[in-house]
């Protein structure tokens, strides 16, 4: 939810200058985790967005966001923190997508990525803003994810494995005490022909 709240606020300033100064390229910049939980040595995916809802194409656009994530702490698996976008039409988008691999568990600050572009086709100006913040997140240790969020469906399994001699075992032994100590009731043909007698 506070995504989608910076998102409406960089969207709402964007519109603002906009409307002060209408020429040209404004770019809307999003960022989002796609991962739900950060985990040491798996796999998190963050998704950048870029949106031209000026006039003109922005070119020469770089997104960078290598201060977010530093080497010594996220591995990049997939995609690259800094992209540079050649052009964006008015009214198109484009999507990147990163796969990052934590190296250390710990408490992270992921801020804003830099987005630098040229409001127009040959313009020398050079515009600069921020993609939204996802804000802190934690990365969990491999073992603690593990035991506090993964599936327990192997845990059940081991424990079905190791009670399942003495549950079998138990009913067989119960079975075979029926059958030796109680005695069947007679049949109503039975009964009948002990009437007779």
């Amino acid at each position: 939810f506070r995504m989608f709240l910076l998102f409406v606020l960089v969207a709402s300033s964007a519109l603002v200058m906009a409307e002060e100064d209408p020429q040209g390229a404004w770019l809307l910049a999003s960022k989002n985790p796609q991962s739900v939980y950060g985990v040491e040595t798996m796999d998190y995916v963050v998704e950048y967005g870029l949106y031209n809802v000026g006039d003109r194409p922005a070119t020469k656009i770089t997104l960078d966001d290598r201060n977010s994530y530093p080497t010594q702490y996220f591995e990049a698996v997939r995609g690259m923190l800094q992209v540079n976008v050649e052009r964006l039409n008015p009214g198109e988008n484009f999507t990147h997508v990163v796969v990052l691999r934590p190296v250390h568990p710990g408490l992270f600050n992921f801020t804003a990525a830099q987005i630098t572009y040229r409001p127009d086709v040959g313009s020398n100006d050079i515009r600069v803003g921020l993609t939204t913040t996802p804000g802190e997140a934690y990365v969990y240790r491999l073992s603690e994810y593990e035991r506090r969020f993964a599936s327990k469906f192997n845990n059940f399994f081991v424990f079905f494995l190791m009670i399942a001699p003495f549950t079998l075992g138990s009913f067989l032994l119960y079975v075979n005490s029926m059958r030796k100590h109680v005695v069947d009731e007679p049949t109503a043909a039975a009964k009948k022909t002990t009437k007779a007698h």
